[in-house]
């Protein structure tokens, strides 16, 4: 009896140590925005991690890599001198988001709430910004292209206005928002 029960309880041991190794292991390390831009079809389509600076306002807001929104050395080594950014949208049933709806619906509440305190304290003072892991799908069109304009702006097939950005994110949910000192540019 004692060796059947000493066996059962090794493999139960063993099963939850697997267990949670297979757990860790889904748990992803966030992903940076010029990791991302620079391996489009390597990510897109697919369920993603950012952690990256919230930068944006009345046209729509972007991830950038922290710290800043500077060119993406990995990104210009593709060819692509695209602003190093990524767009972010939420979708629910009955909106319309570009590229068609996502497979789940965003966090819309959970979302705002973990933002609120960080906006909240940025309002309050400018030199702060948001950062945070922003997870969801990533979209981006196999034809993208993006160019700079005579006057400096981007404009182009992407996403955002003026289709200037590569990708866009679908959020699904917010997480780890801090509100922190923006790097000097």
């Amino acid at each position: 009896m004692l060796n059947r029960d000493v066996v059962r309880l090794s493999a139960i041991v063993i099963g939850l140590t697997a267990g949670l190794a297979h757990a860790g292991r889904n748990r992803e390390s966030p992903l940076g925005v010029c990791t991302v831009l620079s391996h489009l079809s390597e990510y897109r389509g697919k369920m993603v991690q950012l952690r990256g600076a919230l930068r944006g306002g009345y046209h729509g807001q972007v991830i950038v890599d922290v710290p800043g929104s500077q060119v993406c050395s990995q990104l210009e080594r593709t060819g692509h001198h695209w602003p190093a950014a990524i767009a972010i949208t939420q979708w629910q049933e009955g909106y319309d988001v570009e590229d068609g709806p996502a497979p789940f619906e965003s966090n819309v509440e959970e979302i705002r709430r973990a933002l609120a305190g960080a906006k909240k304290r940025v309002r309050e003072n400018s030199t702060l910004e948001i950062v945070a892991v922003f997870e969801g799908e990533l979209r981006s069109r196999k034809d993208v292209m993006i160019w700079r304009t005579t006057e400096g702006w981007y404009v182009g097939y992407g996403y955002g206005q003026g289709g200037q950005y590569p990708a866009l994110l679908v959020l699904k949910t917010v997480r780890d928002v801090k509100a922190v000192p923006r790097e000097r540019r």
